[in-house]
């Protein structure tokens, strides 16, 4: 969306471009902190490990609790506070987020079954 809300989220293909330019930029520089100084990225990375899970409790949590008048600064720290919550307690536990974990699971049994499949028609395998 474009600041000040109202708007289509990129106007222009320039706007495109800044936006992604942006976004690379912010990565390049996490990776290159991540390298010299990991914990400074600990807390970004275990958020951005459960992105599924956040945007479903996100959607619910609007369903449950509609904001009402002029409370998005109070809407949007409630989502950040939650949203580092759940990233650090699944960030301490080592493991995926549930529905992250959920779609790995179904994309390995989809995976597995196509295997099964091409084996049992005599194909071979992919390296994929």
């Amino acid at each position: 969306m474009v600041a000040g809300g109202g708007g289509a989220a990129h106007r222009h293909p320039f706007d495109l471009a800044h936006t992604t330019g942006t976004a690379l930029a912010v990565l390049g520089a996490m990776l290159l902190l991540a390298r010299r100084w990991p914990a400074v990225v600990w807390l970004p990375a275990a958020v951005g490990a459960v992105p599924l899970t956040l945007y479903v409790l996100h959607a619910l949590a609007l369903l449950a609790f509609p904001p009402t008048g002029d409370v998005r600064a109070a809407v949007f720290l409630v989502n950040v506070a939650g949203a580092v919550l759940v990233g650090v307690a699944v960030g301490l536990t080592g493991r995926r987020g549930p529905l992250e974990a959920a779609v790995s699971a179904a994309s390995r049994a989809a995976r597995g079954a196509v295997r099964r499949r091409d084996r049992a028609a005599g194909q071979p395998e992919s390296s994929q």
